[in-house]
């Protein structure tokens, strides 16, 4: 059809771009049609909606493109959108993404809460949380970290809960944190705040409360001092039943910091068992990073992404929650090359 077409540069290319459109149109339509009458019209929306969500609008930006350049003769441009989109597809793909995750998850057992030892401490690592609004608690995809953390204390198997982590930048939360005890400890002790005139005289020798009692009524470290993601996670932690003795923030921005965090946390800890929650996809780099840093934990994995796989006739084109799903293979690959 196009052996006698030359595209020299000095045309506009717009009567090929219309053409590769329709021809797009054309393909995608019939597709539709077919899985119309295969397959009813459920999967017929589903086809439409997956094609007009953001990953499949990419995809069919990516697919015109690489008919038009390859139509006009661009071979570089061609071949780089052609690999684009094949790649968008196969990351995209159920199958795929199933797949990659399974071989990080292959190593690991559901935990049975029967069988299960209790430990002294359990560590859930962080990434399972963001606060919204009002400073509520929102689970994300990895929530089961802390719901099955909470699930593992009430049924006695776990005596404290640690939570490392946070959602924000936690050098921001500990200067917060530094600022708040600034307020709470003046730099000298010995010095009288100012009294302004019309306020209570200072409080005599024998009418001052004791420090004792003090240090009794006032805690360690007031509410100024959390961080808005700790705040947050106390109030859930509350609401869900978990004692406010029984849990402990460490922070940390990544696995390796929190890793560290952990071990400072455990230098004057010898007795009993420790465990460490985590998704089943991360738990083979996070035990890899807790024995490099000399850590002995009991791997607690949950948050299982891999499992049966049923596609039907739209696979083809990519999915939200299948390049979530390759994402986290990829990322989880790529960290164990790193450290």
């Amino acid at each position: 059809m196009y052996e006698d077409y030359e595209f020299d540069g000095r045309e506009s290319g717009a009567s090929t771009i219309i053409g590769v459109l329709v021809l797009s149109l054309l393909i995608l339509g019939g597709a539709y049609g077919l899985i119309y009458y295969l397959q009813g019209a459920f999967v017929g929306r589903q086809f439409l909606t997956a094609l007009v969500s953001p990953v499949g609008f990419f995809w069919m930006i990516f697919l015109v493109g690489a008919m038009t350049a390859t139509f006009t003769k661009q071979r570089f441009l061609a071949v780089v959108l052609w690999l684009s989109m094949i790649g968008l597809s196969l990351l995209g793909n159920g199958t795929v993404a199933n797949n990659l995750v399974s071989g990080l998850e292959a190593p690991h057992q559901p935990i049975e809460i029967a069988k299960m030892e209790e430990v002294q401490y359990g560590f859930v690592l962080g990434g399972a949380v963001k606060v919204v609004k009002n400073r509520q608690i929102d689970l994300n995809s990895a929530g089961e970290r802390v719901t099955e953390a909470i699930r593992l204390y009430k049924a006695g198997k776990i005596k404290h809960l640690v939570f490392t982590g946070s959602p924000f930048l936690y050098q921001d939360d500990e200067i917060k944190s530094q600022n708040a005890v600034k307020v709470e400890s003046p730099a000298d002790p010995k010095q009288e705040p100012e009294v302004a005139s019309g306020d209570a005289a200072p409080k005599s020798p024998e009418n001052e409360v004791p420090a004792a009692a003090k240090d009794a009524e006032t805690p360690a470290i007031s509410d100024r001092s959390l961080s808005a993601y700790e705040h947050a996670m106390r109030n859930f932690l509350t609401a869900d039943g978990v004692a406010e003795t029984d849990y402990t923030f460490l922070g940390g921005r990544n696995t390796h910091e929190e890793m560290q965090r952990i071990d400072e946390f455990l230098a004057d800890k010898t007795q009993g068992k420790f465990g460490l929650i985590t998704s089943a996809s991360h738990m083979t780099r996070a035990m890899a990073l807790a024995h490099k840093q000399g850590l002995t934990l009991t791997a607690l994995p949950v948050d299982f992404r891999s499992g049966p796989v049923d596609e039907d006739p739209v696979f083809f084109i990519p999915r939200e929650d299948a390049l979530t799903s390759s994402g986290v293979a990829i990322r989880e690959y790529i960290g164990s090359w790193l450290y």
